[in-house]
């Protein structure tokens, strides 16, 4: 399994729009993850919670990059079926050698096969999906669902006009408390250009409606980072 390192990418200036979930990118991941998203422990956390009390049946992780919450899952519900979905090889490799139990799919959210579904996680995947398909995603997931199956998805939201500019300086501040520099934070804001598109928390909510979700909550909130449980 390839060795898990410190994120030290984006020192130098990028190209804008040109960040990929490429082996560079997966091999620092988790140290990106946790040092770039609030509560990303905590959500995991939650997540593994609600799954012990969701239906019987599999999880599927739509963008599991490189195993993380399948792995914790698997320690609170062995029980549960674990099929994780990415379309990066490089990220599927490191989750395959953490949990071989597991099963792993080279495909993206949309192509996902959600057999057996009893609960679909969509952890900050739906704001890299482009927006004129979220909505049919969303729908391809409640029509996979159980009565009673759970959607589970975090995302980093687009704050109110009034709010934008603290929020992204909030955001900056706690980049800059685990380590980050300045210069990181330029260069990966410019990478992610037009690739992380990210939608307003109400919308997201009108849409999840949209797609009949029979009741969503908002479970965990950072300024921009919103996490919420969806029952089918």
């Amino acid at each position: 399994m390839p060795d898990i390192r410190r994120d030290e990418l984006f020192r130098s200036a990028v190209t804008p729009g040109s960040f990929r979930f490429d082996a560079e990118v997966a091999s620092s991941f988790d140290d990106m993850a946790r040092r770039s998203i609030p509560l990303y422990r905590d959500t995991h956390a939650a997540f593994s919670v609600l799954i012990r009390n969701a239906p019987e049946g599999a999880v599927h992780d739509l963008g599991c990059s490189t195993g993380s919450l399948l792995v914790q899952i698997d320690l609170d519900a062995p029980e549960r079926r674990l099929v994780g979905h990415d379309p990066s090889l490089a990220m599927l490799d490191i989750a395959a050698g953490r949990l071989p139990g597991a099963e792993w799919r080279h495909n993206d959210a949309e192509n996902a096969k959600l057999d057996g579904a009893a609960v679909v996680v969509l952890g900050w995947t739906l704001q890299f999906t482009p927006p004129e398909r979220r909505l049919e995603l969303l729908r391809r997931i409640r029509a996979a669902l159980p009565p009673g199956g759970l959607l589970l998805i975090a995302e980093k939201t687009e704050p109110e006009a009034a709010f934008a500019e603290f929020a992204m300086a909030a955001h900056d501040a706690y980049r800059l408390d685990n380590g980050y520099t300045p210069e990181q934070l330029v260069h990966k804001r410019a990478a992610l250009d037009g690739v992380l598109r990210p939608w307003p928390a109400a919308q997201t909510e009108a849409v999840l409606r949209q797609a009949e979700f029979r009741h969503c909550q908002e479970i965990l909130r950072w300024h921009a980072f919103v996490t919420w449980v969806c029952l089918a």
